[in-house]
């Protein structure tokens, strides 16, 4: 656009005659060579101002950058392949996710400048964020070609193992956990890291666990079975009367059958063979680790825990309480949950293993726990 307001003004200049030839006298002459004077700063204005015109029009022509590296095994340096690598930019979009090739290759095409994170994905391997070998951050410039990028990986390892009782039979329902110790407000308990529930043949696997040391217990899942049994009832019911009912017939799901207290139960049990928290021992595990645990569960007869509530204030059982039964303090969780009655207080918790509980009790009144 510039240039063609140039050349219109050339056009216009032209037009007029700044000939001197023939013209007589000095004045003439002079004014003559004024005209041809302002004639010839009117083009170079022109000119100066199409400049930046010119260069406004003209697109700014900022090639695309490419990044290509592999993702490693920290271990052995070994390429990881099929693995899922994300080129996360820090600020603004633009962010990028693709998988390795068999070779653990990986090429992002296309990539807008800007400071990127470079993360990367794999079953059977973890990553940490805290270091940078694991998550390489990088400025990229425009047209930049940054090869050998390398994302590093750790191998997880792997618990396994078999749960029995005192007859050599598998156990199943029972919940293996990995607790790892931490400090929450001056106080230690075990967080869980991983979990896993025996099957059939009373196995267990416990995969991704990061390197480092760990307490490990076996839960029996009393209510496992009861609960799916319920559930499955309630299911079928339901099923049922919806297609023998109308849809405008409300649904009436009949109360099913007392299901009884199971006979027997198996008490839980820190690794190796202890219900006390302070002679379990830890495992150690090494990246890519494979190690295998098994537990003896002894089973014991079922044990009832009962009581009543009462208000320390006024004497009275509160109209609304909760109680809940822990065999170790040293896990989080909602432990036993209690049945209390709110006409008097009293409660009972049924089919627990005989062994040592603590009680913990709340109830709000008038609005204050």
């Amino acid at each position: 656009q510039g240039l063609t307001e140039v050349f219109y003004v050339q056009q216009k200049l032209l037009k007029h005659d700044f000939s001197c030839a023939g013209q007589k006298g000095h004045s003439r002459g002079r004014l003559c060579h004024t005209s041809m004077v302002r004639a010839h700063s009117t083009i170079l204005i022109a000119l100066a101002l199409a400049a930046p015109l010119a260069a406004q029009s003209a697109p700014e022509d900022t090639p695309p950058a490419i990044i290509e590296g592999s993702v490693i095994n920290i271990q052995n340096s070994r390429t990881i392949p099929r693995a899922s690598v994300t080129l996360l930019r820090v600020k603004g979009t633009g962010s990028k996710s693709q998988r390795c090739d068999g070779s653990g290759h990986f090429i992002f095409k296309n990539v807008e400048p800007g400071i990127y994170r470079l993360t990367a994905q794999r079953q059977g391997f973890f990553s940490d964020e805290r270091k940078r070998e694991y998550q390489p951050m990088l400025e990229v410039g425009a047209g930049e070609h940054i090869k050998n990028m390398a994302v590093r990986l750790m191998p997880a390892a792997i618990v396994s193992g078999e749960v029995v009782d005192e007859f050599n039979d598998p156990v199943q329902n029972v919940e293996v956990r990995l607790l790892v110790i931490q400090m929450k407000l001056g106080q230690m308990y075990l967080r869980v890291a991983g979990k896993a529930i025996t099957d059939d043949r009373g196995q267990y696997r416990v995969a991704g666990l990061h390197s480092g040391r760990y307490y490990m217990v076996a839960e029996y899942q009393t209510a496992n079975a009861t609960m799916t049994l319920v559930r499955t009832t309630l299911e079928q019911q339901l099923a049922e009367q919806v297609k023998a009912t109308k849809p405008s017939d409300p649904l009436m799901i009949e109360r099913g059958p007392e299901i009884p207290e199971p006979a027997y139960t198996y008490p839980p049990l820190f690794y190796p063979a202890t219900a006390d928290f302070q002679q379990a021992q830890t495992v150690k595990l090494n990246p890519g680790d494979e190690m295998s645990a098994n537990f003896l569960l002894i089973s014991a007869p079922v044990a009832f825990i009962r009581g009543r509530v009462t208000n320390g204030m006024t004497g009275q059982p509160p109209k609304s309480a909760s109680v809940s039964a822990f065999w170790t303090t040293y896990m989080e969780g909602d432990g036993l949950p209690a049945k209390v009655s709110p006409e008097d207080g009293t409660f009972e918790i049924r089919g627990v293993a005989p062994g040592t509980y603590t009680l913990r009790a709340s109830f709000t009144e008038d609005k204050q726990a």
